[in-house]
Protein backbone atom coordinates (compact mmCIF):
# COMPACT_ATOMS: atom_id res chain seq x y z
CA UNK A 1 0.00 0.00 0.00
CA UNK A 2 2.93 2.71 0.59
CA UNK A 3 4.00 1.65 -3.01
CA UNK A 4 0.14 2.72 -4.33
CA UNK A 5 0.69 5.86 -2.60
CA UNK A 6 4.38 6.83 -2.72
CA UNK A 7 4.53 6.38 -7.15
CA UNK A 8 2.31 8.88 -7.73
CA UNK A 9 4.37 11.42 -5.57
CA UNK A 10 7.88 9.81 -7.58
CA UNK A 11 6.22 10.99 -10.60
CA UNK A 12 4.84 14.34 -9.89
CA UNK A 13 8.73 15.76 -10.91
CA UNK A 14 8.35 14.48 -14.60
CA UNK A 15 4.95 15.40 -15.24
CA UNK A 16 5.61 19.24 -13.57
CA UNK A 17 8.57 19.03 -16.10
CA UNK A 18 6.62 17.65 -19.14
CA UNK A 19 3.61 19.39 -19.08
CA UNK A 20 4.27 23.00 -17.36
CA UNK A 21 3.27 25.20 -14.15
CA UNK A 22 -0.12 25.79 -15.99
CA UNK A 23 -1.23 23.08 -16.95
CA UNK A 24 0.16 20.64 -14.21
CA UNK A 25 -3.28 22.71 -12.00
CA UNK A 26 -5.56 20.98 -14.40
CA UNK A 27 -4.36 17.73 -12.57
CA UNK A 28 -5.37 19.35 -9.50
CA UNK A 29 -8.95 20.42 -11.15
CA UNK A 30 -8.82 17.24 -11.63
CA UNK A 31 -8.54 15.59 -8.10
CA UNK A 32 -10.63 18.44 -6.88
CA UNK A 33 -13.61 17.40 -9.12
CA UNK A 34 -12.94 13.62 -8.57
CA UNK A 35 -12.62 14.40 -4.29
CA UNK A 36 -16.20 15.89 -5.41
CA UNK A 37 -18.35 13.92 -7.17
CA UNK A 38 -17.46 10.81 -5.37
CA UNK A 39 -20.74 12.02 -3.00
CA UNK A 40 -22.67 10.88 -6.03
CA UNK A 41 -22.11 7.36 -4.43
CA UNK A 42 -24.09 8.31 -1.50
CA UNK A 43 -22.05 6.10 0.89
CA UNK A 44 -22.65 2.92 -1.10
CA UNK A 45 -19.20 1.27 -1.28
CA UNK A 46 -19.32 1.78 2.35
CA UNK A 47 -22.23 0.34 3.03
CA UNK A 48 -21.44 -2.62 0.94
CA UNK A 49 -18.13 -3.16 2.65
CA UNK A 50 -19.76 -3.23 6.38
CA UNK A 51 -22.63 -5.25 5.02
CA UNK A 52 -19.73 -7.82 3.37
CA UNK A 53 -17.82 -7.56 6.87
CA UNK A 54 -21.47 -8.13 9.08
CA UNK A 55 -22.46 -11.01 6.65
CA UNK A 56 -19.02 -13.03 6.69
CA UNK A 57 -18.83 -12.75 10.73
CA UNK A 58 -22.09 -13.49 12.09
CA UNK A 59 -23.07 -16.42 9.80
CA UNK A 60 -22.78 -18.66 6.54
CA UNK A 61 -25.66 -20.27 5.02
CA UNK A 62 -27.26 -20.33 1.06
CA UNK A 63 -29.75 -17.31 1.55
CA UNK A 64 -26.65 -15.02 2.97
CA UNK A 65 -24.79 -16.04 0.13
CA UNK A 66 -26.96 -15.89 -2.40
CA UNK A 67 -27.83 -11.75 -0.95
CA UNK A 68 -24.51 -10.67 -1.08
CA UNK A 69 -23.93 -11.69 -4.90
CA UNK A 70 -27.69 -9.99 -5.33
CA UNK A 71 -26.17 -6.71 -3.56
CA UNK A 72 -23.51 -6.53 -5.55
CA UNK A 73 -25.47 -6.93 -8.81
CA UNK A 74 -27.96 -4.14 -7.47
CA UNK A 75 -25.25 -1.77 -6.93
CA UNK A 76 -23.65 -2.88 -10.38
CA UNK A 77 -26.45 -1.49 -11.37
CA UNK A 78 -26.93 1.73 -10.12
CA UNK A 79 -23.00 2.60 -10.34
CA UNK A 80 -22.87 1.96 -14.51
CA UNK A 81 -26.36 4.69 -14.02
CA UNK A 82 -24.35 7.08 -12.04
CA UNK A 83 -20.92 6.50 -14.22
CA UNK A 84 -22.79 7.48 -17.22
CA UNK A 85 -24.63 10.69 -15.30
CA UNK A 86 -21.23 11.77 -14.11
CA UNK A 87 -19.03 11.57 -17.80
CA UNK A 88 -22.11 12.85 -19.64
CA UNK A 89 -22.35 16.01 -17.13
CA UNK A 90 -18.81 16.85 -16.82
CA UNK A 91 -18.46 16.23 -20.69
CA UNK A 92 -21.18 18.36 -21.53
CA UNK A 93 -20.18 21.45 -18.95
CA UNK A 94 -17.00 20.95 -19.52
CA UNK A 95 -16.87 24.15 -22.08
CA UNK A 96 -18.32 25.82 -19.17
CA UNK A 97 -15.77 24.85 -16.49
CA UNK A 98 -12.91 25.96 -19.59
CA UNK A 99 -14.21 29.41 -19.87
CA UNK A 100 -15.92 30.34 -16.82
CA UNK A 101 -14.65 28.64 -13.94
CA UNK A 102 -10.70 28.32 -14.75
CA UNK A 103 -9.21 31.65 -15.84
CA UNK A 104 -6.03 33.60 -16.15
CA UNK A 105 -3.94 31.25 -17.69
CA UNK A 106 -1.62 30.93 -21.46
CA UNK A 107 -3.24 27.37 -22.20
CA UNK A 108 -5.64 27.62 -25.24
CA UNK A 109 -9.23 27.16 -24.82
CA UNK A 110 -9.40 23.31 -26.70
CA UNK A 111 -6.70 22.03 -24.71
CA UNK A 112 -8.65 22.98 -21.44
CA UNK A 113 -12.17 21.62 -22.27
CA UNK A 114 -11.28 18.46 -24.10
CA UNK A 115 -8.93 17.68 -20.79
CA UNK A 116 -11.90 18.39 -18.50
CA UNK A 117 -13.84 16.09 -20.62
CA UNK A 118 -11.16 13.23 -20.28
CA UNK A 119 -11.16 13.83 -16.84
CA UNK A 120 -15.24 13.24 -16.68
CA UNK A 121 -14.55 10.13 -17.88
CA UNK A 122 -11.19 9.27 -15.65
CA UNK A 123 -13.94 10.31 -12.65
CA UNK A 124 -16.76 7.73 -14.41
CA UNK A 125 -14.90 4.23 -14.50
CA UNK A 126 -13.28 5.53 -10.79
CA UNK A 127 -16.73 4.58 -9.34
CA UNK A 128 -16.47 0.99 -10.54
CA UNK A 129 -12.73 0.62 -8.75
CA UNK A 130 -14.64 2.65 -5.67
CA UNK A 131 -17.45 -0.18 -5.14
CA UNK A 132 -15.40 -3.29 -6.06
CA UNK A 133 -11.96 -2.04 -3.46
CA UNK A 134 -15.11 -1.88 -1.00
CA UNK A 135 -16.42 -5.08 -1.59
CA UNK A 136 -12.69 -6.82 -1.17
CA UNK A 137 -12.45 -4.30 1.97
CA UNK A 138 -15.36 -6.03 3.65
CA UNK A 139 -14.37 -9.50 3.00
CA UNK A 140 -11.58 -8.71 4.48
CA UNK A 141 -9.13 -9.39 1.01
CA UNK A 142 -6.53 -6.42 1.72
CA UNK A 143 -3.79 -8.37 0.43
CA UNK A 144 -5.61 -8.94 -3.05
CA UNK A 145 -6.77 -5.27 -3.31
CA UNK A 146 -3.36 -3.89 -2.76
CA UNK A 147 -1.68 -6.40 -4.87
CA UNK A 148 -3.60 -5.48 -7.47
CA UNK A 149 -3.68 -1.65 -7.52
CA UNK A 150 -0.19 -1.43 -6.75
CA UNK A 151 0.19 -3.14 -9.67
CA UNK A 152 -2.11 -1.17 -12.37
CA UNK A 153 -1.16 1.84 -10.20
CA UNK A 154 2.08 1.27 -11.04
CA UNK A 155 1.19 1.03 -14.72
CA UNK A 156 -0.93 3.90 -14.80
CA UNK A 157 2.02 6.50 -13.02
CA UNK A 158 4.54 5.22 -14.87
CA UNK A 159 2.88 4.68 -18.80
CA UNK A 160 1.79 8.57 -17.96
CA UNK A 161 5.26 9.37 -17.79
CA UNK A 162 6.14 7.25 -21.15
CA UNK A 163 3.43 8.89 -22.59
CA UNK A 164 4.10 12.10 -21.71
CA UNK A 165 7.82 12.17 -23.06
CA UNK A 166 7.59 9.61 -25.36
CA UNK A 167 4.34 10.15 -27.21
CA UNK A 168 2.80 13.68 -26.31
CA UNK A 169 3.23 16.19 -23.95
CA UNK A 170 0.06 17.41 -23.65
CA UNK A 171 -2.55 17.31 -20.49
CA UNK A 172 -4.94 15.14 -23.23
CA UNK A 173 -2.37 12.29 -23.78
CA UNK A 174 -1.58 12.41 -19.77
CA UNK A 175 -5.72 12.28 -19.21
CA UNK A 176 -6.78 9.81 -21.95
CA UNK A 177 -4.01 7.24 -20.21
CA UNK A 178 -5.23 7.43 -17.15
CA UNK A 179 -8.59 6.70 -17.96
CA UNK A 180 -8.28 3.77 -20.08
CA UNK A 181 -6.12 2.50 -16.82
CA UNK A 182 -8.80 3.39 -14.41
CA UNK A 183 -11.71 0.78 -16.65
CA UNK A 184 -8.70 -1.93 -16.52
CA UNK A 185 -8.51 -1.31 -12.44
CA UNK A 186 -12.20 -1.30 -12.44
CA UNK A 187 -12.17 -4.86 -14.54
CA UNK A 188 -9.36 -6.45 -12.44
CA UNK A 189 -10.76 -5.45 -9.32
CA UNK A 190 -14.55 -6.93 -9.95
CA UNK A 191 -12.66 -10.41 -11.34
CA UNK A 192 -10.81 -10.11 -7.64
CA UNK A 193 -13.94 -9.83 -5.59
CA UNK A 194 -16.26 -11.92 -7.26
CA UNK A 195 -13.48 -14.04 -6.95
CA UNK A 196 -13.20 -13.84 -3.26
CA UNK A 197 -16.81 -14.01 -2.09
CA UNK A 198 -18.75 -17.14 -1.21
CA UNK A 199 -20.04 -19.75 -3.94
CA UNK A 200 -23.29 -18.33 -5.47
CA UNK A 201 -25.82 -21.14 -4.75
CA UNK A 202 -27.73 -19.54 -8.09
CA UNK A 203 -27.09 -16.67 -10.29
CA UNK A 204 -27.25 -12.81 -9.10
CA UNK A 205 -30.27 -10.76 -10.02
CA UNK A 206 -31.16 -7.19 -9.51
CA UNK A 207 -33.06 -7.12 -5.92
CA UNK A 208 -34.43 -4.22 -4.46
CA UNK A 209 -34.64 -6.04 -1.24
CA UNK A 210 -31.08 -5.93 -1.24
CA UNK A 211 -30.71 -2.45 -1.17
CA UNK A 212 -33.58 -1.11 0.76
CA UNK A 213 -31.56 -3.05 3.84
CA UNK A 214 -28.57 -0.55 2.87
CA UNK A 215 -30.33 2.47 2.06
CA UNK A 216 -30.51 3.85 5.22
CA UNK A 217 -26.57 3.39 6.37
CA UNK A 218 -25.86 4.69 2.64
CA UNK A 219 -27.68 7.77 2.98
CA UNK A 220 -26.16 8.28 6.00
CA UNK A 221 -22.40 7.35 5.30
CA UNK A 222 -23.81 9.38 2.01
CA UNK A 223 -24.55 12.78 4.08
CA UNK A 224 -21.38 12.51 5.76
CA UNK A 225 -19.19 12.34 2.16
CA UNK A 226 -20.92 15.39 1.23
CA UNK A 227 -20.28 17.30 4.17
CA UNK A 228 -16.98 15.85 4.76
CA UNK A 229 -15.75 16.45 1.01
CA UNK A 230 -17.44 20.12 1.19
CA UNK A 231 -15.23 20.45 4.05
CA UNK A 232 -11.79 19.15 2.65
CA UNK A 233 -12.91 20.12 -0.66
CA UNK A 234 -13.60 23.87 -0.37
CA UNK A 235 -10.24 25.55 -0.46
CA UNK A 236 -9.66 24.38 -3.59
CA UNK A 237 -12.79 24.82 -5.24
CA UNK A 238 -12.59 28.51 -3.79
CA UNK A 239 -9.04 28.95 -5.09
CA UNK A 240 -9.36 27.23 -8.67
CA UNK A 241 -11.51 30.30 -9.29
CA UNK A 242 -10.28 32.80 -7.38
CA UNK A 243 -6.26 32.67 -8.11
CA UNK A 244 -4.46 32.36 -11.23
CA UNK A 245 -4.01 28.87 -12.70
CA UNK A 246 -0.50 29.14 -12.21
CA UNK A 247 -0.95 29.46 -8.32
CA UNK A 248 -3.29 27.10 -8.24
CA UNK A 249 -0.76 24.44 -9.20
CA UNK A 250 1.37 25.47 -6.50
CA UNK A 251 -1.47 25.07 -3.96
CA UNK A 252 -2.00 21.69 -5.52
CA UNK A 253 1.06 20.50 -5.40
CA UNK A 254 1.36 21.06 -1.63
CA UNK A 255 -2.06 19.72 -0.93
CA UNK A 256 -0.82 16.28 -2.65
CA UNK A 257 2.01 16.31 -0.56
CA UNK A 258 -0.03 16.99 2.71
CA UNK A 259 -2.59 14.39 1.57
CA UNK A 260 0.02 11.43 1.40
CA UNK A 261 0.12 12.45 5.33
CA UNK A 262 -3.51 10.84 5.64
CA UNK A 263 -3.47 8.23 2.48
CA UNK A 264 -0.05 6.43 4.23
CA UNK A 265 -2.57 5.71 7.05
CA UNK A 266 -5.59 4.36 5.37
CA UNK A 267 -4.06 0.72 5.43
CA UNK A 268 -4.91 1.27 9.47
CA UNK A 269 -8.39 1.80 8.72
CA UNK A 270 -8.92 -0.80 5.98
CA UNK A 271 -8.09 -3.43 8.47
CA UNK A 272 -9.20 -2.13 11.50
CA UNK A 273 -12.54 -0.76 10.71
CA UNK A 274 -13.83 -3.73 9.25
CA UNK A 275 -12.80 -5.55 12.38
CA UNK A 276 -14.17 -3.04 14.70
CA UNK A 277 -18.04 -3.38 12.77
CA UNK A 278 -17.23 -7.33 13.40
CA UNK A 279 -16.67 -6.85 16.72
CA UNK A 280 -19.82 -4.37 17.19
CA UNK A 281 -21.66 -6.86 15.28
CA UNK A 282 -20.89 -9.81 17.98
CA UNK A 283 -21.20 -7.62 20.77
CA UNK A 284 -17.64 -7.82 22.28
CA UNK A 285 -17.38 -4.25 23.30
CA UNK A 286 -13.70 -4.82 25.49
CA UNK A 287 -12.03 -6.18 22.28
CA UNK A 288 -13.70 -3.52 20.55
CA UNK A 289 -12.19 -0.67 22.97
CA UNK A 290 -8.65 -2.27 22.76
CA UNK A 291 -8.67 -2.73 18.95
CA UNK A 292 -9.62 0.97 18.92
CA UNK A 293 -7.16 1.84 21.56
CA UNK A 294 -4.60 0.00 19.49
CA UNK A 295 -5.35 1.53 16.48
CA UNK A 296 -5.56 4.70 17.46
CA UNK A 297 -2.00 5.15 18.78
CA UNK A 298 -0.85 3.12 15.43
CA UNK A 299 -2.08 5.99 12.93
CA UNK A 300 -0.22 8.51 15.62
CA UNK A 301 3.09 6.63 15.10
CA UNK A 302 2.28 6.44 11.83
CA UNK A 303 1.75 10.43 11.28
CA UNK A 304 3.10 11.80 13.01
CA UNK A 305 7.09 11.12 12.24
CA UNK A 306 6.19 11.76 8.93
CA UNK A 307 4.45 14.83 9.05
CA UNK A 308 6.46 16.87 11.56
CA UNK A 309 9.43 16.13 8.84
CA UNK A 310 7.35 16.89 6.19
CA UNK A 311 6.46 20.24 7.80
CA UNK A 312 9.67 21.53 9.22
CA UNK A 313 11.82 20.58 6.39
CA UNK A 314 9.10 21.10 3.76
CA UNK A 315 11.44 23.67 1.47
CA UNK A 316 14.23 21.20 1.64
CA UNK A 317 11.66 18.38 0.49
CA UNK A 318 10.40 20.47 -2.57
CA UNK A 319 13.86 20.80 -3.72
CA UNK A 320 15.03 17.32 -3.22
CA UNK A 321 11.82 16.44 -4.76
CA UNK A 322 11.32 18.81 -7.54
CA UNK A 323 14.35 20.36 -8.03
CA UNK A 324 13.10 23.58 -8.40
CA UNK A 325 14.34 26.18 -6.54
CA UNK A 326 11.62 29.02 -7.37
CA UNK A 327 8.61 26.03 -6.94
CA UNK A 328 10.29 24.84 -3.47
CA UNK A 329 10.23 28.79 -2.53
CA UNK A 330 6.84 29.52 -3.73
CA UNK A 331 5.13 26.32 -1.78
CA UNK A 332 7.17 25.65 1.54
CA UNK A 333 5.09 28.20 3.82
CA UNK A 334 1.96 26.41 1.97
CA UNK A 335 3.09 23.15 2.46
CA UNK A 336 4.25 23.44 6.13
CA UNK A 337 0.56 25.01 6.93
CA UNK A 338 -1.15 22.29 5.06
CA UNK A 339 0.87 19.81 6.55
CA UNK A 340 0.42 20.54 9.93
CA UNK A 341 -2.97 20.58 9.55
CA UNK A 342 -3.53 17.41 7.93
CA UNK A 343 -1.42 15.41 10.90
CA UNK A 344 -3.26 16.67 13.45
CA UNK A 345 -6.59 16.05 12.01
CA UNK A 346 -5.87 12.48 11.11
CA UNK A 347 -3.86 11.25 13.92
CA UNK A 348 -7.57 12.89 16.13
CA UNK A 349 -10.05 12.04 13.36
CA UNK A 350 -9.69 8.55 11.46
CA UNK A 351 -10.33 5.96 14.33
CA UNK A 352 -12.91 7.74 16.17
CA UNK A 353 -14.36 8.41 12.20
CA UNK A 354 -14.29 4.33 11.87
CA UNK A 355 -15.87 4.13 15.45
CA UNK A 356 -18.92 5.94 14.51
CA UNK A 357 -19.05 3.70 11.42
CA UNK A 358 -18.73 0.62 13.29
CA UNK A 359 -21.99 1.63 15.40
CA UNK A 360 -23.47 2.87 12.67
CA UNK A 361 -23.76 6.71 13.96
CA UNK A 362 -23.46 9.42 11.51
CA UNK A 363 -24.92 12.01 13.66
CA UNK A 364 -21.85 13.26 15.42
CA UNK A 365 -19.44 13.31 12.45
CA UNK A 366 -22.59 15.18 9.79
CA UNK A 367 -23.45 17.91 12.95
CA UNK A 368 -19.94 18.40 13.48
CA UNK A 369 -19.12 19.23 9.56
CA UNK A 370 -22.27 21.33 9.21
CA UNK A 371 -21.06 23.88 11.97
CA UNK A 372 -17.55 23.80 10.31
CA UNK A 373 -18.97 24.62 6.95
CA UNK A 374 -20.96 27.66 8.40
CA UNK A 375 -17.10 28.85 9.63
CA UNK A 376 -15.25 27.29 6.79
CA UNK A 377 -16.74 28.76 3.51
CA UNK A 378 -16.89 32.57 4.13
CA UNK A 379 -13.61 32.18 5.65
CA UNK A 380 -12.31 30.68 2.61
CA UNK A 381 -13.54 33.01 0.24
CA UNK A 382 -12.27 36.02 2.56
CA UNK A 383 -8.61 34.69 3.26
CA UNK A 384 -8.31 33.36 -0.51
CA UNK A 385 -9.22 36.78 -2.38
CA UNK A 386 -7.44 38.45 0.34
CA UNK A 387 -3.92 36.42 1.23
CA UNK A 388 -3.85 34.30 -1.77
CA UNK A 389 -2.56 30.54 -2.04
CA UNK A 390 -0.72 31.26 2.07
CA UNK A 391 -4.12 32.60 3.75
CA UNK A 392 -5.68 29.41 2.64
CA UNK A 393 -3.36 27.39 3.89
CA UNK A 394 -3.52 29.50 6.88
CA UNK A 395 -6.63 29.26 7.53
CA UNK A 396 -7.03 25.25 6.67
CA UNK A 397 -4.36 24.69 9.56
CA UNK A 398 -6.10 27.09 11.90
CA UNK A 399 -9.47 25.75 11.47
CA UNK A 400 -8.65 21.67 11.46
CA UNK A 401 -6.31 22.30 14.64
CA UNK A 402 -9.22 23.50 16.47
CA UNK A 403 -11.41 20.50 14.83
CA UNK A 404 -9.61 17.54 15.60
CA UNK A 405 -9.77 17.50 18.95
CA UNK A 406 -13.34 18.69 19.60
CA UNK A 407 -14.63 16.08 17.63
CA UNK A 408 -12.46 13.42 19.00
CA UNK A 409 -13.86 14.34 22.15
CA UNK A 410 -17.31 14.32 21.28
CA UNK A 411 -16.80 10.43 19.89
CA UNK A 412 -15.15 9.49 23.11
CA UNK A 413 -17.73 10.98 25.19
CA UNK A 414 -20.09 8.69 23.62
CA UNK A 415 -18.34 5.33 23.17
CA UNK A 416 -15.36 5.19 25.92
CA UNK A 417 -16.09 4.38 29.14
CA UNK A 418 -12.53 5.55 30.52
CA UNK A 419 -11.38 9.24 29.92
CA UNK A 420 -11.23 10.72 26.87
CA UNK A 421 -7.85 12.58 28.20
CA UNK A 422 -6.46 8.87 28.78
CA UNK A 423 -6.98 8.11 25.08
CA UNK A 424 -5.63 11.66 24.04
CA UNK A 425 -2.28 10.89 25.83
CA UNK A 426 -2.07 7.47 25.56
CA UNK A 427 -3.16 7.18 21.48
CA UNK A 428 -1.76 11.09 20.30
CA UNK A 429 -0.10 12.84 23.20
CA UNK A 430 2.56 10.30 23.80
CA UNK A 431 3.77 9.36 20.62
CA UNK A 432 3.28 13.37 18.75
CA UNK A 433 5.70 14.78 22.03
CA UNK A 434 8.90 12.73 21.40
CA UNK A 435 8.59 12.43 17.18
CA UNK A 436 8.47 16.15 17.31
CA UNK A 437 11.22 16.60 19.80
CA UNK A 438 13.86 14.44 18.14
CA UNK A 439 12.57 16.70 14.34
CA UNK A 440 13.69 19.61 15.71
CA UNK A 441 16.43 18.23 17.28
CA UNK A 442 18.12 17.17 13.78
CA UNK A 443 16.99 20.17 12.32
CA UNK A 444 18.63 22.61 14.89
CA UNK A 445 21.70 20.56 14.40
CA UNK A 446 21.57 21.16 10.40
CA UNK A 447 20.87 24.94 10.97
CA UNK A 448 24.00 24.81 13.82
CA UNK A 449 26.27 23.02 11.72
CA UNK A 450 25.10 24.35 8.28
CA UNK A 451 24.56 21.44 6.81
CA UNK A 452 23.99 22.14 2.63
CA UNK A 453 20.61 21.66 1.22
CA UNK A 454 22.40 18.88 -1.27
CA UNK A 455 22.27 16.81 1.90
CA UNK A 456 18.79 16.63 2.07
CA UNK A 457 18.86 13.11 0.66
CA UNK A 458 20.68 11.97 4.11
CA UNK A 459 19.13 13.83 6.85
CA UNK A 460 15.40 14.00 5.93
CA UNK A 461 15.75 10.55 6.26
CA UNK A 462 17.72 10.81 9.64
CA UNK A 463 14.64 13.18 10.77
CA UNK A 464 11.69 10.72 10.05
CA UNK A 465 14.07 7.59 11.03
CA UNK A 466 14.96 9.54 14.66
CA UNK A 467 11.50 10.77 15.04
CA UNK A 468 10.00 7.14 13.82
CA UNK A 469 12.07 5.70 16.46
CA UNK A 470 11.64 8.09 19.73
CA UNK A 471 7.71 7.66 19.14
CA UNK A 472 7.88 4.35 19.19
CA UNK A 473 10.15 4.20 22.18
CA UNK A 474 7.78 6.61 24.17
CA UNK A 475 4.67 4.83 22.87
CA UNK A 476 5.20 1.26 21.49
CA UNK A 477 2.64 -0.91 20.50
CA UNK A 478 1.55 -3.45 22.81
CA UNK A 479 3.47 -6.83 21.54
CA UNK A 480 5.00 -5.89 18.98
CA UNK A 481 9.05 -4.90 19.32
CA UNK A 482 10.99 -2.27 17.96
CA UNK A 483 13.50 -4.29 16.63
CA UNK A 484 10.67 -6.02 14.21
CA UNK A 485 9.23 -2.14 13.08
CA UNK A 486 12.49 -1.04 12.05
CA UNK A 487 13.39 -4.28 9.27
CA UNK A 488 9.82 -2.64 8.13
CA UNK A 489 11.48 0.65 7.56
Amino acid sequence: MFVNLLVPLIVTPFVLKALGTEAYGLIGIGLMLQSILTFLEAGMSAALSRTFAERTAIRDDVEDRAGMHDLLRTLEHFYLALALAVGLSVVGLSHLIAGYWITDHALSHDMVWQSISLIGLMIAVRFFVSLYGGGLVGLQRQVVLNTTSITLNLVANLGAVMVLFWISSDARAYFGWLAIMGALTAIALRIAVIAAMPAKPRPARFDWNQWRGIRQLSFGIGSLTVTSLAVTQADKLLLSRFLPLRDFSFYSIASNVANFVQLITVPVQTVYYPKMTQLRAKGDATTLLSTYHFASRMVSLVVFPLGFTLAIFSHDVLLLWLRNPEIAQQVDTILTLLVAGTTLLTSLMMMPYAMTLAHADTRITLHSHLVLLLIQIPAVVYFAINYGAEGAAGLWCALFCLYGPLYAWRVNRKYLPSSHLRWLWDCVLRPALPAFAAVMLVQQATVALAVPASFAILYLPLAWASSQSAAWLVAPLPGIRLRAMLRTV
